[in-house]
């Protein structure tokens, strides 16, 4: 049985979207899905969630949830896939900061894809608990090798701020 674990499962709206095609797919309906995050009463929000849909769809998934950092290990374990859906900082100030910048700043365009200051600051937030390379492995994989390397060229201006 296939295993998705969704990490920062406390993200409702997103854990419920993603998670919701999951289980409308007759290829991922019969998963385990294992909910994973740090604040007890937002996961128990998503787990309700996500247990409906699960009901709506059949019934098919085994839906199951960690809380905190003793956890973690747990719900990794057996893992086929991984989302990694954590927000780095929290709402306040991070998720406010990300919505107030472009408001500022604006936004700005290269090789046209759209750019946002959040989206740097968003990056930046989400390397420090990843690793870089791995990041940019998954990224690598959905752009053409020119389009990367101006966006290699990019981060690495941003990190050096």
């Amino acid at each position: 049985m296939l295993k998705i674990t969704f990490l920062g499962a406390g993200s409702t709206v997103f854990a419920r979207n993603v998670l919701g095609d999951c289980l409308s797919s007759e290829t991922l309906r019969e998963c385990e899905i294992a909910l994973y995050d740090i604040d007890p009463s937002r996961l128990k929000e998503s787990e309700v969630i996500i247990n409906a849909i699960n009901k709506g769809k059949g019934d098919f998934a085994k839906i199951s949830s960690y809380v905190g950092l003793n956890n973690l290990k747990e719900a990794l374990q057996g893992a086929s896939f991984v989302i990694n859906a954590v927000q780095v900082g929290g709402y306040d100030p991070c998720t406010i900061t990300d919505f107030e910048i472009p408001k500022k700043y604006g936004a700005f365009e290269i090789s046209r894809i759209l750019f946002v200051a959040p989206l740097i600051s968003y990056v930046k937030r989400l390397i420090s608990v990843s690793t870089f390379e791995d990041e940019l492995t998954v990224s690598y994989r959905f752009m053409d090798s020119k389009l990367f390397s101006r966006l290699i060229s990019l981060l690495r201006g941003c990190f050096q701020m």
